[in-house]
């Protein structure tokens, strides 16, 4: 009996401490953390964007830490999937990344592929930048594009996913495989 008195006590006191300590999302869309940590570390995060009911990007993390004061999240093992008409369209795949989730930017590293979803064309580079609101990821470093049998090997990269047009830029070299 005096074991059971001594659980709920513990469990009350530790519902008492979250509940005065737990910082609740104040709009839709943000997530919400314990205050008083200046950093956080989450495992298995599943993050989507909609607008108006439609996706805009899905976000999953192996593991990662979360800055509450920042709001930006440092993570290992990233997939980030990006629609285009709430239909998905590219699906970026990297070692490491870091996310600011609010602003809709996005910085990944290490290996980093990206494949578009309809048809046989990757990219593979080293670091790669997508900024939700142009619609566009960048990168400045060596990027290799694969479509069917051609490669073309250069020094950075912009795809604009509104204008459906990618761009590597030079110097650019070509080899048909």
């Amino acid at each position: 009996m005096m074991k059971k008195l001594i659980i709920i006590v513990c469990l009350s006191a530790l519902a008492l401490y979250a509940f005065f300590h737990v910082k609740f999302p104040k709009k839709k869309g943000e997530l919400g953390g314990i205050s008083s940590i200046p950093e956080l570390t989450l495992w298995d995060i599943d993050y989507v964007k909609n607008v108006h009911g439609r996706p805009v990007w899905n976000l999953h993390v192996k593991s990662a830490i979360k800055d509450q004061k920042t709001g930006e999240l440092k993570g290992e093992d990233i997939r980030l999937k990006i629609f285009r008409k709430a239909r998905p369209y590219v699906m970026l795949y990297a070692q490491h990344g870091s996310a600011n989730v609010k602003k809709g930017i996005f910085r990944v590293w290490g290996d980093v592929e990206i494949k578009k979803l309809k048809g046989n064309c990757s990219v593979e580079g080293k670091e790669v930048i997508f900024r939700e609101k142009e619609k566009r990821l960048y990168s400045k470093g060596e990027v290799s594009l694969v479509c069917g049998d051609i490669r073309l090997r250069g020094k950075g990269l912009v795809f604009d996913m509104g204008e459906r047009a990618l761009r590597v830029e030079g110097p650019v070299s070509a080899i048909l495989e």
